[in-house]
């Protein structure tokens, strides 16, 4: 079973200046149930029709740590 570490969210301005913000990537630090340590994101995309399927997990780093 995988060990949530961190977590946290990162904020953008709206593009249309309305002065709202926005979540554009929640990010999770884990430990595997094989001891690896993982940095992951999910980047949002807030565009219309095809390019809202862009959203999507990314693995930005496994830290030498965790390796076994």
């Amino acid at each position: 079973m995988a060990e949530k570490l961190e977590s946290g969210k990162q904020y953008g301005d709206c593009t249309h200046g309305s002065g709202e913000r926005y979540v554009r990537k929640h990010i999770h630090r884990i430990r595997t149930a094989n001891g690896w340590v993982l940095n992951l994101y999910f980047q949002r995309n807030f565009g219309r029709g095809k390019s809202r399927l862009n959203s999507r997990w990314w693995i930005h780093r496994i830290e030498e740590e965790g390796l076994p």
